[in-house]
């Protein structure tokens, strides 16, 4: 079922897209250095993860985000990769074969290869990144294609995530371990990267009755917010982490995590791939503005000149200290709004500023998270997945 079909096409239009003007190969060549570095397999385990870097100590962590994104890439991939069921399947046992000790279909946050895990608990965007993948395999192999049903084990991980989406506020609780009326960490305490409305629908899309009720009132919730932001924010910036409760959107202390957490930072670079994202599966009017805002505020900022996009912004624009360096994590998600013809800028200027970001992104290598994030996009950009 094609997601524009659940709505209300009133709400919708056929997105009006510049051209990218990436190539298939172009494409291939960045999965296949981004596969050759960062996916590890054990054969006699049956079992391939995303290690947390290529090479030195890291190499033997994985983190559960990682492990989901590796399954996005190799399902969007497997009309390049032969290869690509066999690695999506080891892929999966290893997530299988990594509980969490609270809700055990979801995934350890991180692991530790050869060691006992240091943190046994599991964060959101992981398993929801899982689950998406498991119904985009049903969907590209069939759900007992390898002798494996994708589509039920998609629901049967939704059983467990789903209680993740908070009773009242319908926000995305950060993990398994959090309450949903806990004092500091709660449902009303939320990770902006965590509003993966294309993931949502998916998952309202295999879903009956209340369950399938309560993703589609997260996604009218997490719309309704970001477009709450933007009253305030014209440059379409939210933080790591917020507090929404209200109708009041209150940006988390710095601390209150991880790091900068008030700012837009190493989890708010994935909004606008995110945000864009969803924008090319559905065509939902209600999030245009956050798009152009985005890639408005980003080609100000820098000139059009990707490479003056800093790693990290107060949410007044300003850059943090220590930013003025390039990433791809941050630079690369822009390539996604981008595309979005925006009625605020003059569409010559936002064609180069769009292939200048994609003159990055296709040669651009740097370590497991910004490569990934890179290649999401990519995909996203290609293929709207």
């Amino acid at each position: 079922m094609r997601l524009r079909q659940l709505y209300d096409l009133n709400n919708y239009e056929t997105p009006q897209l510049l051209d990218p003007k990436i190539t298939n190969a172009q494409l291939v060549t960045y999965y296949t250095k981004w596969k050759d570095d960062l996916v590890a397999c054990k054969e006699a385990e049956g079992t391939c993860r995303v290690r947390f870097s290529k090479s030195g100590n890291k190499a033997t962590q994985t983190v559960s985000e990682g492990q989901g994104y590796g399954m996005i890439i190799t399902v969007a991939m497997s009309d390049f990769d032969t290869t690509a069921q066999n690695t999506f399947n080891a892929m999966l046992k290893f997530a299988e074969s990594t509980p969490s000790t609270i809700k055990p279909h979801l995934m350890s946050w991180k692991y530790f290869d050869n060691k006992p895990n240091k943190r046994s608990d599991s964060a959101f965007d992981e398993d929801a990144d899982i689950v998406y993948s498991l119904i985009l395999a049903n969907e590209k192999w069939g759900s007992q294609s390898g002798g494996i049903n994708y589509l039920e084990k998609a629901k049967t991980i939704l059983g467990d995530l789903t209680t993740l989406i908070g009773n009242d506020s319908f926000l995305p609780l950060v993990g398994d371990w959090v309450e949903q009326n806990g004092n500091e960490y709660n449902q009303y305490t939320t990770r902006s990267s965590d509003f993966m409305l294309a993931n949502f629908m998916k998952f309202k899309s295999v879903l009956e009755g209340a369950s399938a009720t309560k993703w589609d009132t997260a996604i009218t919730t997490l719309i309704g917010l970001i477009n709450k932001n933007n009253e305030n924010n014209s440059r379409g910036l939210l933080p790591d982490f917020l507090k929404f409760k209200n109708g009041v959107i209150t940006p988390a202390a710095n601390g209150f995590l991880e790091g900068n957490d008030g700012d837009y930072f190493y989890n708010a670079c994935r909004d606008p791939w995110r945000f864009a994202s969803y924008y090319f599966q559905t065509g939902d009017k209600r999030i245009i503005k956050e798009l152009n805002d985005l890639t408005k505020f980003f080609y100000d900022n820098s000139n059009g000149n990707p490479n003056k996009i800093k790693s990290g912004y107060k949410l007044n624009g300003n850059a943090l200290s220590g930013s003025n360096y390039v990433s791809m994590a941050f630079v690369a998600p822009f390539g996604a709004t981008a595309m979005v013809k925006n009625v605020n800028m003059d569409e010559t200027n936002q064609q180069k500023f769009l292939d200048d970001i994609v003159a990055l992104m296709v040669v651009t290598h740097d370590d497991y998270f910004e490569d990934s994030i890179n290649l999401l996009s990519l995909i996203s950009m290609v293929h709207r997945k």
